[in-house]
C-alpha cells in the first residue's frame, strides 16, 4: 500500500509562505504501492488537482484572501484502510493597503483651524515607515498628518505612504481651505468732465460666492461722506452730476465691503479694501470761509481763505472793490500752508486736505474797510469768494426790554440787538426810586437766543425800583435804555401758604419734618382754646383736657393784632444749616427809610424766556436778611 505522504514546500509546523500575486507551488509526495494509489489536493472541500503519479505540483498565485487558508494532500488506495493526508495553512504577504480614518475624498477646513489626518494601513508584515507628501515634496514621516493653524496655501493633494518588505502602498486626498475673500479694487482717476466713472471690487476666497454691500465715501481723514448702492457683481457707478460743479466732491476714498460667509482669525466674516479717488478740478472756496469780518481802527485785520484744489492753483490773486490787485508789501502779507479744511461735500461737511492762505492787513484805516475779491485758479479753472471788512463798533442799545414785579423780586426780559461785531456781554443797573446810587449786574447768559431774561430776588417787597441796561463789547458801550420804574409787590397771605406748600414739597425730608411739627403744634394750640373757650361759656361738659401750656393765656385777639401787624411770617429752612428763618417784616417808617438797604442781587440767569424763583434761593435769602437784623425780635420769638 502507498506510504510517506509528505508536503515538501511545507515547514516543520505545516505552514507554507506565498506573495499576494506571485506564483506558488505546492508539491506533495508518496511512495505508491501495488496497485497504485490515487493524490489529489484538496481546499476548501474541492479537488483542485489529482494524479495516479507519486508526484502531485499545484501551482497558483495566491491573494490576500488566501491568507490563512488550508491545503490539503490525500492520497486514496483500496489497500488502505484509512487514507494518508496532510494540510498545511497559507500564509500570504501583501503590501500595504493604506485607508483614512475618515472616508473622504476631500478635507475641507476654514483657515486659522488646525488640520488632522490620520493615515492608517494593513499589511503582513507590519509597515516600517509612512511618509505624507505634496507635490512630492515630504511633509511629514508619520502616520498623522497635523498642521497647526491651516492658511490658504496648505490648499491642495496630500498623498499618504506606507511601506513593508512587500512592498508600498498610497492614498491620495485633496484638502481644501476655505479662507474670507482678498479685496481688490480697479478704477482709474479721472477730471472733471467724464461721463462714465466706474469702480470694480473682486473678491478672492473659497467658497468664490460673494455678497457684496454698500461702497462707503470717505474723506481725506476718514470722515463719512455716503454710502452708494452698487452692483450685484461688485461694479460701482458714479452718478453724473449736473455740470462740473460739484465733480470734485467725488474725490476720497471708496470702501468696498464682501463677504462670503468664512470668518478671518478674528472672527469678521465681512472683508473690506479702499482706495483713493483723484478727481482733478478747478478750485474751490470751501465751506468755511466768511462773507464778512469785522475789524478795529489802526488793529490787525486777519482773513482766513481755505480752499480746495486738485491739482494745486497756480495762482492766487486779492483785488479790492474795483477790481485792482492788491500788491503784498509792509502793511499787507500772506501766510499760506497746508491743512485740512471744512468742505460740503454731497451734503455732509467733512475735513479735506487744502489749503489755508492767511491775509493780514496792518494799521486799519478808513480806506481799507471795503469789499476784497480773493481769485485763485489752477489748470482747470478759476474760482472766486467776495469778503467785506466792516469797521466794529460798540454794540447797539438792548431791544423791548421790559420788567416784571415778581415776588421779593423782579424779571428783565429783553432782545439781543447788534453785538458790533464782536461778542457783547449785557449788563443790568438799578436802584431804589429815592436813591440815585445805581448799582450794576451782569447777565451771565450763554445762550444764542435773541430773547434773553434775567431774574432778580431779596428786593424789598413795596417799594419802587428803577431799572435800565446797556451792552458791552471790546470796543465799548451802547447807549443806555430808558428808565423802567417798578414796585415789588407785597407778598399776601394766601403767598405765604403757597410759599410755605412749594417749600414742602421741593425742600428736603427734614424740612417737611420741621413744618409738620410746627402745624402740628399749631392745631394743638387752636383746639386747647376752643377747649377752653367752651368751658368758660358752658362749664357743663368737660372734654378731652389737654396740657397747653402758657399758650392758653395768651389772649386770641392780641394774637391776631400781633399777626396783623407783622406783614407776613414765613418759616423756611436753609439748605446749608438747616435751620429755620422767618421771613421779617421791614418797618417803613423814616427813620428805618434813612438807613443803607442791602440791595443783594441775584441770582440766577435764565437760557430761554420764562424762569422761577427757587423756594430754596427765598428761604437762604430770607435767613441772610434775618440774620442781619436781630435787633428788634418780634412777640413770637418769645413764645417757646
Amino acid at each position: 500500500p502507498p506510504k510517506d505522504l509528505m508536503i515538501t514546500t511545507a515547514t516543520t509546523n505545516n505552514t507554507i509562505y506565498g506573495i499576494d500575486g506571485k506564483e506558488l507551488t505546492l508539491q506533495c509526495k508518496v511512495k505508491t504501492g501495488i496497485p497504485r494509489g490515487h493524490l489529489v489536493w484538496i481546499h476548501n472541500g474541492q479537488t483542485l488537482q489529482d494524479s495516479q503519479s507519486g508526484i502531485l505540483n499545484y501551482t497558483f498565485k495566491p491573494k490576500k484572501k488566501d491568507h490563512l487558508s488550508q491545503y490539503t494532500c490525500k492520497t486514496l488506495s483500496s489497500t488502505l484502510d484509512l487514507p494518508l493526508f496532510q494540510t498545511v495553512t497559507l500564509v500570504v504577504y501583501y503590501a500595504p493597503r493604506v485607508f483614512l480614518k475618515k472616508k473622504e475624498s476631500q478635507m475641507k477646513i476654514t483657515e486659522g483651524q488646525s488640520l488632522t489626518i490620520r493615515c492608517n494601513a494593513e499589511a503582513l508584515p507590519e509597515p516600517t515607515n509612512f511618509t505624507w507628501t505634496k507635490m512630492n515634496k515630504l511633509i511629514s514621516a508619520l502616520p498623522t498628518l497635523y498642521i497647526d493653524g491651516v492658511n490658504r496655501k496648505d490648499t491642495g493633494r496630500y498623498t499618504c505612504t506606507a511601506m513593508n518588505l512587500i512592498g508600498i502602498g498610497n492614498i491620495e486626498t485633496d484638502v481644501v481651505v476655505f479662507y474670507p475673500p482678498d479685496v481688490t479694487i480697479k478704477y482709474k482717476n479721472y477730471t472733471e468732465g467724464v461721463q462714465t466713472k466706474t469702480l470694480s471690487c473682486y473678491g478672492n476666497g473659497i467658497p468664490d460666492t460673494y455678497t457684496f454691500y454698500d461702497w462707503e465715501h470717505t474723506s481725506d481723514y476718514g470722515d463719512h461722506i455716503r454710502f452708494l448702492n452698487g452692483s450685484t457683481n461688485g461694479s460701482l457707478l458714479l452718478p453724473n452730476s449736473n455740470g462740473n460743479a460739484i465733480e470734485y466732491q467725488n474725490n476720497g476714498y471708496y470702501k468696498c465691503t464682501v463677504s462670503n460667509g468664512i470668518p478671518d482669525i478674528y472672527g469678521v466674516t465681512k472683508q473690506s479694501s479702499e482706495v483713493f479717488l483723484y478727481v482733478q478740478g478747478k478750485p474751490i472756496f470751501v465751506h468755511d470761509n466768511v462773507a464778512r469780518i469785522y475789524g478795529e481802527y489802526r488793529k490787525t485785520v486777519s482773513i482766513d481763505v481755505n480752499i480746495y484744489s486738485n491739482p494745486k492753483y497756480t495762482d492766487f490773486g486779492i483785488f479790492d472793490g474795483n477790481g485792482n490787485r492788491l500788491t503784498y508789501g509792509t502793511n499787507i502779507k500772506i501766510i499760506e500752508e497746508t491743512r485740512s479744511v471744512l468742505a460740503s461735500f454731497h451734503g455732509s461737511v467733512v475735513r479735506v486736505k487744502g489749503y489755508k492762505i492767511t491775509f493780514n492787513l496792518e494799521m486799519m484805516t478808513q480806506e481799507y474797510f471795503t469789499d476784497y475779491i480773493f481769485k485763485v485758479t489752477n489748470n482747470f479753472g478759476q474760482s472766486q469768494h467776495r469778503t467785506t471788512i466792516i469797521r466794529a463798533s460798540s454794540p447797539s442799545l438792548p431791544l423791548n426790554v421790559t420788567v416784571l414785579p415778581i415776588s421779593n423780586g423782579a424779571r428783565i426780559r429783553w432782545i439781543r440787538n447788534f453785538d458790533g461785531g464782536f461778542h457783547q456781554t449785557f449788563f443790568i443797573e438799578y436802584h431804589l426810586k429815592d436813591h440815585n446810587n445805581w448799582m450794576t449786574t451782569q447777565s451771565k447768559n450763554s445762550t444764542n437766543s435773541p430773547k434773553i431774561s434775567w431774574t432778580f430776588t431779596n428786593l424789598h417787597p413795596g417799594y419802587l425800583y428803577v431799572f435800565r441796561m446797556f451792552s458791552r463789547n471790546r470796543i465799548g458801550n451802547s447807549n443806555k435804555t430808558e428808565e423802567v420804574v417798578v414796585k415789588i409787590p407785597v407778598k399776601t397771605k394766601a403767598d405765604s401758604i403757597q410759599s410755605l406748600y412749594t417749600i414742602v414739597v421741593s425742600g428736603s425730608s427734614s424740612v417737611g419734618f420741621i413744618l409738620m411739627i410746627a402745624v402740628t403744634i399749631y392745631v394743638i394750640k387752636r383746639f386747647c382754646r376752643t377747649q377752653h373757650q367752651i368751658e368758660v361759656h358752658h362749664g357743663t361738659r368737660q372734654i378731652n383736657n389737654i396740657e397747653c401750656g402758657p399758650y392758653d393765656e395768651i389772649d386770641e385777639q392780641e394774637m391776631e393784632e400781633n399777626l396783623a401787624s407783622n406783614n407776613e411770617t414765613e418759616t423756611v429752612i436753609d439748605s446749608d444749616y438747616e435751620e429755620p428763618c422767618n421771613l421779617l417784616h421791614t418797618n417803613r417808617d423814616s427813620d428805618y427809610n434813612q438807613k443803607s438797604i442791602s440791595l443783594s442781587s441775584s441770582v440766577r440767569s435764565e437760557e430761554t424766556d420764562e424762569n422761577e424763583t427757587l423756594a430754596k434761593n427765598i428761604c437762604i435769602n430770607a435767613y441772610e436778611n434775618l440774620t442781619d437784623n436781630r435787633d428788634q425780635p418780634l412777640p413770637y420769638d418769645l413764645i417757646v
